[in-house]
């Protein structure tokens, strides 16, 4: 059984405050080292780097819903990825201005009449 897509994103911390008691922020980034490496054994982390790290997961998100239903452009069908990894994916390829999509096997010009 699949689940429903949820109406709402995670969305936490996307704003940007300052405590007016000690004027720290609500958010900022982790060090990179902090980052490759995570955390230790017995750590807790400052709340700042939870707030960013789950206001930048929902920007992901965001992003990447919006962007669901876009064709992805090309320069030429020389860089189109391989069709069998492709399947149900489509193309914007610039040069030769077409539509294409992926049925598994090759990819296909999309054609259209004019409205």
């Amino acid at each position: 059984m699949s689940k429903k897509r949820p109406q709402d994103f995670p969305e936490w911390a996307s704003r940007l405050v300052q405590n007016e008691i000690n004027k720290e922020y609500n958010k900022y980034k982790p060090p990179l080292a902090k980052k490759k490496n995570g955390w230790e054994v017995g750590e807790v982390p400052p709340r700042q780097w939870v707030n960013y790290q789950a206001d930048l997961t929902n920007s992901w998100l965001e992003y990447l819903d919006a962007q669901k239903h876009k064709a992805s452009i090309y320069t030429n069908r020389e860089e189109l990825p391989a069709a069998a990894i492709s399947k149900g994916l489509i193309a914007y390829i610039e040069d030769i201005d077409v539509l294409a999509f992926s049925n598994g096997n090759t990819w296909n010009k999309i054609t259209t009449e004019e409205l």
